[in-house]
């Protein structure tokens, strides 16, 4: 029944499944006990199931009782205490908690370095993963290493054409990314998903993935001629797929737009721009700084096509929802500032130009304008 109900899963038959894991987990708690192994597993992977969801509330108990429980009775050695450590981890990762997940991964590397050896592909998941966590903390320098090995490992162990080879590939071409190196990010970048394309084909997730971050590396490198190709089929790709949620589709949108602006094609743009926008204030409609970014990607796009008044409208209203609602400025507020700046020296209007410029904040801060 739990087997069932992760192929249900993998299938995306995601109501099926629920029903099924809640039901092969409440037969062996009744007939098993709570701390029976399979009881544990079948908690395990219930937990798991709503991580993946996003249905972190339910997942957390889940998967701290199984691990506590597994650790007291099993043992901090036993394979499910290492594996519900680590979907814990992940969990935290997801909600922030970063030190706490750093903690169980380190934990959890060490005790299968030893128990499985260190080139168990449990091992190389766990070390790809904590490698992972350290690209999401900013801490890159300890992130490389640590890819780099379990790629390295991977391709010995699994093979150049395995997707467990790929994934610490991809996050180690973000790494390079986010030190400007992007020549070294571009190579890696397009090697990972042309892997994943091979062995996942061109609409799994991870592929549009790696596809989306290729993109955001041409552009560093200004190459916005080869990344529009490759824009176009990843929204194409995105929009096709019903189980892609609206702001992911969105973000494709927006990208799109943001590379065809830079392109000179205002035109093709501007309609791009509109259904970005009426995505968000549908599906995320409590984010009104991420809608308010957008509608200045809008007034970006109406200055191009010399649309002025709309223009200068749309900049204004929406800057002050970008700039309050954070302490520091970030990239999207310097975004912003510099597209009425763009207005100003567009409508030959020095004054206001400078009086924005003066404005204009310095942020490093890695955050994106709306697209990117």
């Amino acid at each position: 029944m739990n087997t069932l109900a992760e192929l249900y899963r993998k299938l995306g038959r995601n109501d099926e499944a629920e029903s099924l894991f809640i039901e092969a987990l409440e037969g062996e708690r009744r007939a098993l006990g709570e701390e029976h192994v399979n009881t544990l597993m079948s908690m395990n992977d219930l937990g798991h199931f709503y991580r993946n969801l996003g249905r972190y509330d339910e997942a957390q108990p889940l998967l701290v009782k199984t691990m506590e429980t597994s650790r007291r009775v099993l043992g901090e050695e036993h394979l499910l205490t290492l594996t519900s450590a680590t979907n814990l981890a992940v969990l935290y990762r997801r909600l922030g908690r970063y030190e706490e997940a750093e903690s169980l991964y380190v934990q959890t590397l060490e005790a299968k370095r030893r128990v499985l050896g260190e080139d168990h592909p449990h091992t190389l998941a766990c070390l790809a993963s904590l490698g992972s966590l350290y690209r999401h903390m900013g801490r890159l320098d300890e992130a490389e290493p640590l890819l780099l090995e379990a790629v390295e490992k991977y391709r010995r162990v699994l093979g150049e054409d395995h997707p467990h080879t790929f994934a610490p590939m991809s996050t180690l071409a973000v790494v390079y990314h986010k030190q400007g190196r992007y020549d070294d990010a571009e190579r890696v970048h397009r090697e990972a998903l042309e892997g994943y394309r091979r062995t996942c084909g061109e609409n799994d997730r991870r592929t549009l993935t790696t596809q989306h971050s290729l993109i955001l590396t041409l552009i560093a490198l200004e190459k916005s001629e080869q990344a529009e190709p490759l824009a176009r089929e990843l929204l194409t790709l995105r929009q096709a797929d019903p189980q892609v949620p609206p702001a992911t589709t969105a973000m494709s949108l927006c990208l799109l737009a943001d590379i065809l602006l830079h392109n000179g094609k205002p035109k093709e743009a501007e309609p791009l721009v509109h259904e970005c926008l009426e995505t968000r204030r549908a599906s995320e409609a409590d984010d009104d700084r991420l809608i308010a970014s957008t509608e200045s990607f809008l007034g970006s796009c109406l200055t191009a096509l010399g649309r002025y008044e709309e223009a200068e409208s749309l900049l204004l209203e929406s800057y002050p929802r970008i700039e309050m609602t954070r302490e520091e400025p970030d990239d999207l507020t310097r975004a912003a500032c510099q597209r009425i700046i763009d207005l100003y020296d567009a409508l030959g209007d020095p004054e206001k130009a400078n009086e924005w410029r003066a404005k204009l904040p310095d942020t490093t801060d890695g955050s994106q304008p709306p697209g990117r």
